[in-house]
């Protein structure tokens, strides 16, 4: 995979979007920028001592109360029902609000969708310094899309945001856009050299 920028440097508070066809790498970028895939050539540099946020196309809720699942991975002590039910209603999940205290297999009791708007409302709760996301918003319906739009424009605003997907969103969202490539070259196996790395306190 290749960037249509070689040296591409993103600045706090920046919305960017990168784009690319099936089969770019897209996904593979992804998880180069969480420290998951060892293999590449090149170097990532993500901030020190910043709070980084990972949104993979499908995200993993671990069983608990709803509660628990949107305050992870902090206790949930600093934070009242209000926090909750706000961020709940934000991404257009208001009917969850009541079940805060109800344990269950959240996995399998919500939609894709809907799995993907808690990790969006969870994004609300933390207001991390940086959200990268895979894909997030590809299967999201008009009025999700609008939802996650206003609130990356409104309570995450000072948020900077990677958004990794197939097709350009426009709106106004994104600041700038890149391009990712098939390398004609095919993979290069060589460590990946990441410095800098930010543990993530608050992922998806």
């Amino acid at each position: 995979m290749r960037l249509s920028e070689p040296h591409l440097r993103v600045r706090p508070g920046e919305r960017l979007q990168v784009t690319g066809e099936a089969g770019a790498g897209k996904t593979l970028l992804f998880r180069a920028l969480a420290g998951l895939w060892p293999w590449g050539n090149g170097r990532i540099e993500l901030p020190k001592d910043k709070q980084v946020a990972f949104l993979p196309r499908v995200s993993y809720l671990p069983p608990g109360t709803l509660r628990e699942v949107l305050a992870y991975p902090s206790s949930g002590t600093v934070l009242d029902d209000k926090d909750f039910a706000e961020a709940l209603a934000a991404v257009g999940l208001e009917r969850l609000a009541t079940s805060l205290d109800r344990v269950a297999p959240w996995n399998d009791e919500l939609t894709s969708d809907e799995l993907r708007l808690v990790a969006f409302a969870r994004l609300r709760l933390h207001k991390p310094d940086w959200a990268i996301v895979d894909e997030a918003f590809e299967t999201l319906d008009a009025a999700a899309h609008q939802r996650v739009k206003d609130m990356f424009e409104g309570e995450l605003a000072g948020t900077g945001v990677v958004y990794l997907g197939p097709k350009r969103h426009n709106g106004g969202l994104f600041d700038r856009t890149v391009h990712l490539a098939k390398d004609k070259r095919g993979p290069v196996l060589k460590p990946i050299r990441i410095k800098d790395v930010a543990k993530a306190k608050a992922p998806a």
